[in-house]
């Protein structure tokens, strides 16, 4: 069903029509970063870094069918329940420096708002996500095994799908370790398969500085958190879940100056956080918060557990209006 629904939006306009019965479900768009193809490619492996010019004409069309509107706007109609006709919200996750410099400059254009958030421990420093590593260091090795010691045995290397194999298995492994063992990981990684562990390789993917959120911040864009460290908050105390929800809303209201209300959950999968960890943002003043489950937000629905529309680089636009319609998971695609 999923196959042939990607065809239908040049042929039997189904997409449209549905869209026209469920108008008042809102699809959350969920960017991460957004770089020029060759520098995206060593960290791209998901597709969740989009090119500047895929994300202007992605938006550029979209916005025809969707009005864009502010995080203020929409969690104020949905917290007053109303419901609007296609309206749409667009977010980024982790705060890449390269969402200020390739993403604002055609956002602010455009004229579109949108939303980023932020784990502010990374804030003015020069650190790398373990995942952009893991990608790096797969996708740039000329080393044809991963020998056991990092993992329980040797990792095929020697083909673009062994790579990703290896990837996959690696970044799993990487989930719930603890910040110091996934650091010491990391390195014996790096080291076997004679890459970069740090460098100017990694500039693209570092993140924004206080200077850069303050500029985008006065501009107008809105900032929300996404805890201190990127923790998966579902495998952590509640202190630490306390200290990283609260401790991020913090820090990012004393750089904008602007009251931070909503909340991104790190990972965001349903099994990534918990009635427990939701009463924690919600106790700590944040008015909603975003998960990455695929699918759209109906006015009701519970806004501590809102579910997004995760943007991937590889999809055509015919497929990512269809995914954002909604009409492939009405028909269980």
């Amino acid at each position: 069903m999923a196959a042939l629904l990607h065809t239908l939006p040049s042929t039997l306009r189904l997409v449209g029509v549905y869209r026209k019965l469920h108008s008042s479900s809102v699809p959350v768009l969920m960017f991460h970063g957004v770089l020029p193809d060759a520098a995206a490619s060593p960290f791209n492996s998901r597709g969740k870094i989009v090119s500047p010019k895929k994300l202007e004409a992605f938006l550029g069309r979209f916005a025809r069918i969707f009005r864009i509107v502010s995080m203020d706007e929409f969690v104020s109609r949905m917290l007053n329940r109303e419901r609007p006709r296609n309206v749409s919200v667009i977010t980024f996750d982790d705060g890449y420096r390269n969402v200020y410099a390739h993403a604002y400059p055609v956002l602010k254009a455009m004229g579109l708002p949108f939303t980023v958030f932020v784990s502010t421990g990374f804030t003015d420093t020069a650190a790398v996500l373990p995942t952009d590593i893991l990608n790096y260091a797969v996708a740039k090795t000329a080393a044809a095994a991963l020998p056991r010691g990092v993992l329980a045995r040797d990792v095929d290397m020697s083909t673009p799908q062994a790579k990703a194999s290896a990837l996959r298995l690696l970044k799993e492994s990487f989930k719930t370790a603890p910040a110091d063992e996934k650091a010491r990981r990391l390195d014996r990684i790096c080291e076997a398969l004679r890459v970069p562990r740090n460098g100017p390789e990694y500039d693209d993917v570092r993140f924004l500085s206080s200077a850069e959120i303050r500029e985008m911040a006065a501009q107008g864009v809105a900032f929300g958190g996404h805890t201190v460290t990127h923790p998966i908050l579902s495998s952590e105390p509640a202190g630490r879940v306390r200290t990283e929800v609260r401790e991020c809303k913090r820090a990012l209201e004393s750089i904008t100056g602007k009251t931070v209300s909503v909340f991104a959950y790190p990972n965001g999968s349903r099994a990534d956080f918990n009635e427990a960890v939701k009463r924690e943002v919600r106790e700590a003043g944040y008015a909603a918060a975003f998960s990455t489950i695929h699918g759209l937000h109906w006015p009701g629905d519970d806004l501590f557990e809102i579910h997004r529309v995760g943007v991937d680089d590889r999809w055509s636009y015919e497929e990512f209006e269809t995914r954002a319609s909604g009409i492939l998971k009405a028909f269980g695609g």
